[in-house]
């Protein structure tokens, strides 16, 4: 576990991780470093917790499961991940697809940090892959699934933010209200 960053102001406390792809920085003041440091613990293990669940590098986890399965039959999904789909589908329709987590389909097949890039016929027949509508929510059977075998989704849009705002819940029932988290960028 890294180090806790003490600012120099009695009360400050700073971690930063790399957890979900990204750089994950929480900063928040307690006059009880003992309950300081025990928040930031829970918020690092709720952004851990997220990136387990909704990572599509992982094969083990919840995505993953869905990206491999819904092309073929109905997959049985948490509440949360249900929450986070629905949710996803409903700024798909209201951006009319510009927000569109099927980009997954094209967006898997390049990997700038190896340099690799599809050819315009990749890219074209992945594109036939990408659009919102191709995945079906049942909320009863709480159950996702792809109408197209070759669609993929990927939450880099959702995730982050999703893991922030629990993140500040889990601050505020331990009564913090001075606190900065961050998920990415800078």
């Amino acid at each position: 576990m890294p180090a806790l960053n003490y600012s120099g102001h009695t009360g400050w406390l700073k971690r930063e991780e790399a957890i979900m792809g990204t750089a994950i920085s929480v900063e928040l003041w307690n006059a009880d470093r003992v309950a300081g440091e025990a928040a930031i613990d829970a918020v690092m293990e709720e952004m851990h917790r997220i990136d387990r669940l909704m990572s599509p590098h992982k094969p083990e986890s919840e995505l993953s499961r869905i990206n491999v399965n819904a092309g073929s039959e109905p997959v049985l999904i948490c509440a949360e991940m249900f929450k986070l789909l629905a949710r996803a589908a409903h700024f798909s329709r209201l951006s009319n697809g510009a927000f569109d987590i099927t980009y997954a389909a094209v967006g898997k097949l390049f990997d700038y940090r190896l340099g690799i890039r599809p050819n315009s016929d990749q890219v074209s027949k992945a594109c036939l892959a990408v659009g919102y509508r191709h995945v079906l929510l049942d909320e009863i059977a709480s159950t996702v699934r792809f109408v197209r075998p070759d669609v993929c989704i990927d939450l880099g849009g959702f995730a982050k933010g999703h893991a922030v705002d629990n993140a500040t819940t889990i601050l505020l029932k331990r009564g913090i209200t001075h606190a900065n988290v961050s998920a990415g960028g800078r």
